[in-house]
C-alpha cells in the first residue's frame, strides 16, 4: 500500500507539530528578546537567578544581554538566538 501526501501539506503538519511542542521558527527565534527568568527556565533550569548572574552574564559578559546590570525598573534584555548558540558553545566551560 503506497499513500501520497503533499509535500507542502507535510511541512505545514510538521511545523504546527513543532510549535505545539514549544519550539520556534527560525525567523521568529532570530530577534526574540526574553528576560532572564525565561532564560534560566529554558537554558540553565537546575540553577537559580544568583547562579546565572554570577558564572554567565558577569563573568563573561556575553553580546547577548543587554542591561548586564539594569538597577531598579529595568530588567536584563537577552536574545534568545544568540544566547542559545552561546549556551551551546560553552556547555563544557559551565
Amino acid at each position: 500500500m503506497e499513500i501520497h501526501v503533499d509535500n507542502q501539506e507535510l511541512r505545514e503538519a510538521v511545523d504546527q507539530i513543532m510549535i505545539d511542542q514549544g519550539y520556534l521558527p527560525m525567523e521568529d527565534a532570530l530577534g526574540k528578546r526574553i528576560g532572564l527568568d525565561e532564560f534560566i527556565k529554558k537554558y540553565c533550569p537546575q540553577h537559580g537567578k544568583d547562579w546565572v548572574k554570577e558564572n554567565i552574564i558577569y563573568k563573561y559578559h556575553p553580546d547577548w544581554c543587554k542591561n548586564a546590570n539594569p538597577g531598579r525598573g529595568r530588567s536584563f534584555e537577552i536574545n534568545e538566538y544568540r544566547a542559545r548558540q552561546w549556551m551551546e558553545d560553552h556547555w563544557d566551560e559551565l
